[in-house]
């Protein structure tokens, strides 16, 4: 045996008598690695071959092991760097075959639904449904954690039933103890499939001394550890030395290994040296954002960016902190990466999820709204034309669908292009959107199956970010679904699982993967708070400096609250505080500029709660302290208002369109708003939104103007039977109804139906009676068959119209008649003019289209009259509704009929008028906000 192997042998055996670890405190002169790295190679000689040298985080160890390398001389011979999280299954001697998370999962919901429900009443009072997987899924997940947690720290369920303290009382006895058989059989189905818990096969090879040997273990700036690392240290006996990022002053922080200690935080006497100057308290967390830019700009560019470091308190301010620093032309990139769930490729899956989970046509547009599902689909040659999205709204708006089909319910020039895009929509699913329920390993295939075809043909660009991006989250969904497919199949046959819930599992396991960042010299890195005691550079500014974040506060654990974990062992919100504080510690001794941002708002106005380290200060200074704290955001001081500037112009396209014909319902559109007109009937900007889950009232009547130019084509428009007419129009309905919303339309939109029927039925009674009294329906939706000219100064104009429905009387004459749906229906008079002025032509127009129509009668007369056909859900208004225009008042009508042409003529088109556009989009354009867009009840269709 060679001398060096015989005197590492020789030292194991001697520390396995008697294991005590060493502590050696690198004080606080010079950043941590950079001691860490010295100490190290001092101590060792620059051989560290067999040292195992564990770190708070992956980071960490990556700086440290780049530091060993620089300051190595020759003969250097590296150690195994790793994280602390990883050090007990370095020490341990365990089985081969590790069991992942996603079995562990899977067997723990295993357990819960082979458990008698009386027994699990005292944990799940109501149990889920059996097919309703993802809920025992989310149950099984909680059990897998806690498990995990106690289990690090050396107990079972039954265990802590046994510790629970009196005060917990009866109930809580009783949860814990009906958890003692669902552990068993958790471990029953793992044995049964060939198995075992990682967690427990750690504590079973702690207590037996089943160790891999090591030269020596060194503990570098770990402030918190679960007790099973000290199990797995003292088994494995390896000198052990932990490096404490402070100096001897401060031993009484640490315990023998370097790990934080409760007491010295719960005195009344404890401190940190955190100046006022170093600590900000803002206002919402844009002001947060701020901050942090005007603490880097303060410092003048002493600091370049691999010299400063962003901390985050809360991960959810990083973009916001990102797109800040970028406004000051400071790069910046977050040292944890892209969120899995943030990608592309993780945003796909999840519409494909969404929409398979009873394939809704909401979700289907969604679905497709996916830019990469698009490109997929034109380079797949199985749509063309306009954008997918586009297509699906337009459909959407007209039909209302609730699910989508193969075969869309419409009109095949409407339905044509939706129903195209739906069927490859289909295709593109493949097996996904067709196969009944499966054992979860056999949905890998598919779901892989489905990102081929979708990412396959791509070309990608590693110096692209977004490229770059795609590669990384296809990377993580491929070890996700290998991870799938290699389940052991008996864990999954007793609950097959439909696609949706495979492909939501999937990206529930993948949760907490993430792209990691590309390397960038150029870039501020944005650290998590746990990461920052350890990194390196020598400015440093934390935002998110808050209570619940600094230190971490668990409160409401429905199994381990605060008080038991305190009294079991497990880490509470008393060890956080310590571990917490110690960083702060570290921080402020160590950094040569510090900040702390905290905010006083959160991003919806919540009040926020500052860190509680900010007051470990003398009790003089605790006052001064509060006051700043929780006082409420300055008011800006007052100033004389400076006169406002002129708005900009709205937009517009030139050159102005030029007006070659004016419909009759122009005119109420440009006497409303000049500038609504001009969008909405000059440009012809329609929106177009698939949200709707019921008809607006546009539509509404819309649907009630098919039906009766349906009955007014037919065969009954002439009879003087109530039932005939009433059958008629029931039956019109029908065949309108199946043919725009298919055999299953939207519960809403079959109430509506409903109240369409009721209001056919009121008004089938009337017009039995106007037939019995011998008017006749003439035409119905009538077009002049030559359109009339509007003459405007020696310029005629075409007037183009189209009149719902055109009655005749053998005595009595004509009526030009307008139906209206609208709850609330006044007369012509009151809807045509506002005091003095016109507010619309269009009835008084209708004369001017009279003679086109076959009408050989005027309001002059007597023979002609105009009108509206009322539908109200009420019996009032009456169905009924002359004007009693005089002929003098028409041609007042047609003088502002002529009016409005010159001004269009002339390009006054840009006013918002009394009634600007109502649309929230169109009023974006015109320069409108949300308030000034509200719809009005009143429907005038």
């Amino acid at each position: 045996m060679p001398p060096r192997t015989a005197a590492r042998v020789a030292a194991r055996a001697t520390f396995s008598m008697s294991w005590l670890p060493d502590r050696v405190f690198l004080g606080w002169d010079r950043p941590f690695l950079e001691a860490a790295a010295g100490w190290l190679l001092e101590r060792f000689d620059g051989d560290l071959d067999g040292v195992v040298v564990a770190l708070p985080g992956r980071r960490a160890a990556r700086r440290l092991q780049d530091r060993l390398a620089l300051l190595a001389t020759p003969g250097f011979r590296p150690p195994e760097v790793l994280t602390a999280g990883a050090l007990s299954d370095r020490l341990l001697l365990l089985p081969a075959r590790r069991t992942e998370r996603l079995a562990r999962t899977l067997a723990w919901a295993e357990a819960l639904r082979r458990a008698p429900a009386p027994e699990l009443a005292p944990l799940i009072p109501h149990p889920p449904d059996d097919a309703d997987f993802e809920a025992w899924w989310a149950l099984a997940g909680r059990l897998r954690r806690l498990h995990g947690e106690l289990a690090a720290e050396g107990m079972s369920f039954g265990a802590v039933a046994d510790a629970l303290p009196p005060a917990c009382g009866a109930a809580e006895l009783m949860r814990w103890r009906a958890l003692v058989p669902v552990q068993e059989g958790f471990r029953a189905v793992l044995e049964s499939a060939g198995l075992a818990d990682p967690h427990e096969s750690r504590l079973e090879a702690a207590r037996a001394g089943r160790t891999r040997p090591a030269r020596a273990v060194v503990l570098a700036g770990i402030f918190d550890a679960p007790a099973l690392l000290r199990r797995a240290l003292r088994a494995a006996a390896a000198p052990t030395t932990a490096l404490v990022f402070a100096p001897q002053a401060q031993e009484g922080w640490f315990d023998d290994l370097g790990l934080a200690r409760r007491e010295p935080w719960q005195e009344a006497g404890a401190r940190l040296p955190l100046e006022r100057c170093q600590w900000l308290a803002v206002g919402h967390p844009g002001d947060q954002a701020d901050a942090v830019a005007r603490a880097i700009d303060s410092w003048n560019g002493a600091y370049g960016p691999q010299a400063i470091t962003v901390g985050l308190g809360q991960e959810e301010l990083a973009p916001l902190l990102a797109r800040r620093l970028d406004q000051l032309g400071v790069h910046s990139r977050p040292a944890a990466g892209t969120p899995l769930a943030a990608t592309r490729a993780a945003r796909l899956l999840q519409a494909a999820a969404d929409f398979l989970d009873g394939q809704r046509f909401p979700a289907l547009a969604a679905l497709l709204r996916h830019p990469d599902v698009e490109d997929a689909l034109r380079r797949r040659g199985a749509v063309d034309g306009p954008p997918d999205a586009a297509v699906l709204d337009a459909y959407a708006a007209d039909h209302l669908p609730d699910r989508a089909a193969r075969l869309l319910p419409g009109a095949a020039q409407r339905a044509g292009p939706a129903g195209a895009r739906v069927r490859a929509v289909f295709d593109l699913l493949g097996p996904l959107a067709e196969a009944e329920p499966r054992p979860l390993p056999r949905w890998a295939e598919p779901v892989a199956a489905l990102l081929e075809a979708v990412y396959d043909l791509r070309p990608l660009r590693p110096e692209h970010q977004d490229d770059r991006l795609l590669h990384g989250a296809l990377e993580l969904l491929g070890d996700g679904l290998r991870a799938v497919a290699a389940l052991p199949e008996s864990l999954c046959t007793a609950a097959p699982v439909d696609a949706a819930t495979a492909l939501r599992l999937l990206l529930r396991e993948s949760a907490a993967a993430a792209v990691a960042p590309p390397a960038d010299e150029g870039a501020v890195e944005m650290l998590g708070w746990l990461e920052l005691a350890l990194d390196d550079a020598p400015a440093l500014v934390v935002a998110g400096f808050q209570d619940g974040s600094i230190p971490e506060s668990v409160h409401g654990d429905p199994f381990l609250p605060d008080a038991l974990r305190g009294a079991l062992g497990p880490p509470d919100n008393a060890l956080r505080l310590a571990r917490d504080a110690v960083s702060l510690a570290t921080l402020l001794h160590s950094k040569e500029r510090l900040v702390l941002v905290s905010g006083r708002r959160s991003g919806e106005n919540e009040p926020l709660m500052p860190s509680r380290l900010a007051f470990l200060v003398p009790e003089e200074e605790l006052p001064a302290r509060v006051g700043y704290a929780f006082r409420e955001l300055e008011a800006e001081s007052p100033r004389a208002e400076a006169a406002a500037p002129p708005p900009p112009p709205r937009p517009r396209r030139l050159p102005l369109p030029e007006l070659e014909s004016i419909r009759v319902t122009d005119f109420r559109a440009y006497l409303a708003s000049p500038y609504g007109y001009y969008l909405e009937r000059l440009l012809r900007l329609r929106p177009v939104d698939d949200r709707a889950s019921e008809l607006d009232p546009m539509a509404f009547g819309t649907l009630a103007h098919q039906v009766l130019e349906a009955f007014g084509r037919g065969p009954a428009r002439d009879s003087a039977s109530e039932d005939q007419v009433r059958g008629a129009l029931e039956a019109e309905l029908r065949s309108c109804a199946a043919a725009r919303f298919g055999e299953r339309p939207l519960a809403a939109v079959r109430l509506q139906l409903e109240q369409l029927r009721f209001r056919l039925g009121r008004f089938a009674a009337w017009q039995a009676r106007q037939a019995g009294a011998g008017w006749r329906i003439h035409d119905v939706e009538a077009t002049p068959k030559v359109a009339p000219l509007l003459e405007v100064d020696d310029r005629p104009l075409p007037l183009i119209g189209q009149v719902d429905r055109v009655d005749v009387h053998p005595q009595l004459g004509w009526r030009l008649l307008d139906y209206k749906t609208g709850d609330k229906v006044k007369k012509p008079e009151l809807s045509h003019r506002r005091g003095d002025r016109w507010i619309d032509l269009q009835l008084p127009l209708y004369a001017l289209l009279a003679p086109g129509l076959g009408v050989d009668g005027s309001l002059a007369d007597g023979r002609l009259a105009l009108g509206y056909l009322a539908l109200p859900a009420s019996a009032e208004p009456e169905t009924l509704l002359l004007a009693s225009w005089e002929p003098e008042q028409l041609e007042d009508a047609y003088s502002a009929a002529r009016q409005v042409v010159r001004a269009i003529r002339a390009g006054q088109l840009f006013e918002l008028g009394d009634d600007p556009p109502r649309d929230p989009q169109i009023a974006a354009i015109a320069g409108l906000g949300l308030l000034g867009a509200e719809a009005d009840e009143e429907d005038e269709a």
